[in-house]
């Protein structure tokens, strides 16, 4: 899980826009969600905000 630290961190470095590079690095991995689609931008930002835990994304968000 991203730690409130990790999370103002990542903001400072990370800017807007996030989720949709996420995303695409999520889909070049070839990771989906348990319906075989690729995970939501929504749920994306509810990992980065600590909301839900994914070590998949989570490791995305780290690697952008």
């Amino acid at each position: 899980m991203i730690t409130e630290d990790q999370q103002t961190y990542l903001k400072e470095i990370l800017k807007g826009g996030y989720s949709d590079k996420v995303a695409s690095l999520l889909e070049a991995r070839g990771h989906r969600n348990k319906y075989g689609l690729p995970h939501s931008k929504e749920y994306i930002r509810q990992i980065f905000n600590g909301h839900r835990s994914d070590a998949n994304i989570e490791r995305a968000i780290v690697d952008i």
